[in-house]
């Protein structure tokens, strides 16, 4: 069997493609389709050609696709008809990239595969009773499509191997179909991303649109108004918060009368409304954990497979580094769900990927490594990982920053997102030393307005400004470079200790440095892979939690102790056995 570590190993790259197909048998029961009662011709038992969609039922057939190789395995049915493969990899935003979305750059992978004649006899259950030849008919892509034109967000994956190697075996990369163009000029392009485009404004929104109107002029003073149309009811929660006009109000629910409970709310006005206007469910957090308001976002208004967030992991992490960054916020009106994730990456310094090889939404924060959890850095060096010559080393002085000012504290939630004047809080830090002349020689002003920090998140400011500050007061660097397949291993979020020797300190001596990798892109699959890391600045300094109420004095702990508590040293030396001082982030 072949693998990475083969020498002579021919690549190949097999393409799935996951399409609807009912398992019905046409005219058995349950299905009630019949000859000449239905339709003159069996269905292709897809939706499009089902005539009994009554009792339609949702499987699925796997199309194999391939690039041409010789020795192709006999056990699976393969079309060798790919042409070329082109991806942009995810792209991780570790929290203060302004010059991409928060939410980093989305990964996808373009597919060129040749059309032809064909014969059905994969796609087609009833080919053998067909009184024509399918050979003489259309073409795969042509009759494909016309079976199939509801395609979009269906599973595809892309499988990079080699002959001789299982499937199971091979390296798998996950996405979901968003477009296939053409057939033109003999060709197909099947376009897929990752499924965190189901963000995107025109596929999600929160809170979802509210579609009930008031029926009658609705006074200053009034508590008690009538949802139209008839039935709309139904569509709002029993009990919540909502926005008519620009006044926020608090209500319960009886079929489609609604009673007020609390008019005017977070400095808005109660006044009179009229006919027809909209009665828009708010959405609400107050002070919530991190990761448990994104996986809300994601699962519960975007549509996203719960399957694809591991909780107990986003626990893990939310709980750990996240708990005391809690976020409130009132959504008064229907905004695009991958807006809403983005202010609250930037506003916590968290981030989240697709993990295309494992079919999961990662979830971290911008922290410091954590041994029982964290594994140690990989070793990359230019003596056995590194391609000759793929090593570059990019500043980035756009990002650089020397002050932060986060405005937070939202007053009117109806109002400006990002006005100073409707925050009632302002918290600024700066690094005067990098402002001076001996060093940058200019200010550098990073503004944040943190909707999503409210009062009482006086905390949550105050470390949002330190860990924003001490990662970005600096240029950031970007390193990129490229690895052999036996080192493919490596993923989005990994840490590695990075060597080479043209990355040297002021004495001139080698220097290794920590990276995040940030992408990983397999652009020769079975081969190379192209890699991009910015420096882990965490790495270096020792951090632990608050230890309980009862903990020895730091010369009494034990190691472990010492390892996840918190003392606070005698003066900046630190401790008296040379230990060296905790850091607060």
């Amino acid at each position: 069997m072949s693998d990475a570590n083969t020498i002579g190993r021919e690549p190949v790259t097999i393409v799935e493609i996951d399409q609807d197909s009912c398992p019905l048998t046409y005219g058995v029961a349950p299905c009630e389709a019949a000859l000449g009662v239905t339709g003159d011709a069996k269905c292709f038992n897809t939706r499009a050609s089902c005539q009994d969609p009554d009792n339609y039922q949702r499987d699925f057939l796997t199309l194999r696709f391939c690039t041409p190789a010789g020795n192709l395995p006999r056990d699976i049915i393969l079309f060798p008809s790919i042409v070329s493969i082109t991806s942009m990899p995810t792209e991780i935003n570790l929290g203060g990239d302004q010059s991409s979305s928060p939410l980093g750059t989305r990964a996808s992978v373009t597919i060129t595969i040749i059309d032809h004649p064909y014969h059905d006899r994969v796609v087609d259950r009833y080919w053998s009773e067909r009184d024509y030849d399918a050979m003489e008919r259309g073409t795969f892509w042509t009759k494909w499509l016309a079976r199939n034109p509801f395609y979009q967000g269906r599973a595809l994956r892309v499988r990079d191997g080699y002959i001789g190697q299982s499937l199971g075996d091979m390296v798998v990369r996950h996405y979901i179909i968003e477009r296939i163009e053409g057939p033109t000029s003999g060709s197909i392009q099947i376009v897929a991303k990752d499924p965190i485009k189901l963000l995107e404004f025109a596929r999600s929104q929160a809170p979802r649109p509210g579609r009930g109107t008031i029926s009658a002029v609705f006074g200053a003073g009034d508590t008690a108004l009538t949802l139209l149309p008839a039935g709309v009811g139904s569509e709002y929660s029993a009990a919540g918060n909502a926005r008519i006009g620009s006044e926020l109000v608090s209500y319960i629910r009886s079929n489609d009368q609604i009673t007020l409970t609390g008019r005017g709310l977070r400095t808005t006005d109660a006044s009179e409304h009229k006919i027809g206007d909209t009665f828009q469910e708010v959405l609400v957090f107050s002070r919530e954990r991190v990761d448990l308001v994104l996986r809300s976002l994601l699962v519960d208004f975007a549509g996203m497979n719960s399957d694809f967030i591991i909780d107990a992991e986003w626990a893990v992490e939310g709980s750990l580094w996240s708990s005391a960054l809690t976020v409130s916020a009132w959504i008064t009106k229907p905004e695009g769900v991958a807006k809403l994730v983005g202010e609250i990456l930037q506003q916590t310094l968290c981030f989240i990927w697709w993990d295309v090889l494992a079919q999961r939404v990662r979830f971290k924060a911008l922290r410091p490594r954590l041994a029982p959890i964290d594994p140690e850095p990989t070793d990359v060096n230019d003596v056995g990982h590194i391609v000759a010559g793929s090593v570059s080393v990019k500043d980035k002085p756009d990002e650089r920053i020397s002050q932060v000012w986060i405005y937070y504290d939202q007053i009117d939630p109806t109002g400006s997102d990002n006005d100073p004047s409707n925050f009632a809080r302002l918290r600024v830090r700066f690094d005067g030393e990098a402002e001076s002349e001996f060093e940058y020689n200019e200010r550098r002003i990073d503004e944040i307005f943190a909707r999503w920090l409210g009062e009482g998140n006086d905390a949550s400011a105050l470390a949002l400004s330190v860990r924003k500050l001490q990662r970005y007061r600096d240029t950031p660097k970007v390193f990129n470079f490229s690895l052999d397949a036996k080192d493919a291993s490596i993923k989005p979020s990994d840490l590695v200790q990075f060597s080479h020797y043209e990355q040297v300190g002021i004495d001139g001596l080698p220097r290794s440095r920590v990276l995040q990798i940030t992408s990983a892109d397999p652009v020769e699959p079975g081969h190379r892979t192209d890699l991009s890391g910015r420096p882990h600045d965490f790495f270096a300094d020792r951090y632990a939690f608050v230890v309980a109420t009862g903990s020895p004095v730091y010369s009494l702990a034990s190691e472990p102790q010492k390892f996840f508590g918190a003392w606070i040293a005698p003066d900046e030396n630190g401790f008296a056995n040379g230990d060296p001082p905790y850091r607060i982030i």
